[in-house]
């Protein structure tokens, strides 16, 4: 949030130029908000529960790439 509010991050500047043309291709207002919790939130649930899964496994297996700046 703190990357798109300011309009540049070091980290992975390509996501945030995707995030800015999608936002752009949208017609209708949209607000970007952060929420601080998962309670209540349809979807968010899962979302929570996955991540708590996969905490609890010593291993995850996820293709991400780094960026340049990461390596």
């Amino acid at each position: 949030m703190q990357a798109i509010k300011n309009e540049q991050t070091d980290c992975r500047p390509n996501m945030l130029n995707e995030i800015y043309a999608h936002v752009k291709s949208i017609t209708n207002k949209i607000t970007l908000t952060w929420i601080p919790s998962h309670v209540d939130i349809k979807g968010n649930e899962m979302a929570d529960r996955t991540a708590q899964h996969a905490i609890a496994n010593q291993s995850v297996q996820v293709e991400v790439g780094l960026k340049l700046k990461e390596i």
